[in-house]
């Protein structure tokens, strides 16, 4: 209910009737528990995380000129699934492990996509390869050990040309550092024009997104 009011504020057009039978349909395989928010009709609560993020980003970026997106950690691909029944693109890249990259082959093949979208290991992404226009990671990023940070860095976070990451490791501005992980000081100081947002609702003490681009 916090994210139905969340998307009131940030992107209530988000909310028309025929934006939630989009979203809906991310409820149609999985059999996921699901909640009734009245006249709003009846979701997963992933569903509607998925469906703020895209309203946030709608609310802080021109997602017209987003053409090329990369997701650090797709999970099963529903955040993947919600940014493509929102917004128009040309392709769409969810690095994550190889079994959760078949997990979401598997269930976005259940779906007619209009924009393309690849699972892929980041040991498969070549050093390089490709720059984008805009990066996604809910909590993922963050969690990563410190090696395989620089790796999704150098690949790509800094091939970026903007991106939204929400945080989960700890607000370092406040005192609290991990030498296990790159820490909010560090990267608001290797992304450029970068800064800090709260997360609303805040889903565990201390966590943040970080953007830029916009």
């Amino acid at each position: 209910r916090q994210y139905l009011g969340e998307i009131t504020e940030t992107s209530p057009e988000m909310l028309s009737s025929s934006a939630l039978k989009l979203a809906a349909s991310n409820d149609t395989v999985g059999s996921p528990i699901m909640f009734n928010f009245g006249d709003y009709g009846r979701y997963s609560g992933p569903t509607l995380r998925y469906l703020y993020v895209c309203a946030h980003i709608k609310s802080l970026f021109d997602v017209s000129k987003i053409d090329t997106v990369a997701e650090i950690g797709g999970g099963y691909g529903g955040q993947a699934l919600l940014y493509n029944l929102m917004f128009k693109y040309h392709s769409y890249t969810v690095f994550d492990l190889e079994p959760a990259c078949r997990l979401i082959d598997k269930y976005l093949g259940n779906f007619f996509l209009t924009g393309g979208i690849t699972a892929l290991d980041i040991n498969k992404f070549p050093l390089g390869q490709e720059k984008f226009d805009f990066v996604i990671s809910n909590y993922a990023f963050s969690e990563l050990p410190k090696k395989l940070q620089e790796i999704y860095l150098k690949k790509v976070i800094l091939n970026s040309k903007a991106g939204y990451m929400t945080m989960n490791t700890g607000y370092d501005l406040k005192g609290f550092g991990r030498k296990s992980r790159y820490n909010c000081s560090e990267l608001l100081e290797m992304l450029p024009n970068s800064r800090i947002i709260e997360e609303k609702p805040l889903t565990a003490k201390m966590n943040y997104i970080i953007v830029w681009g916009c």
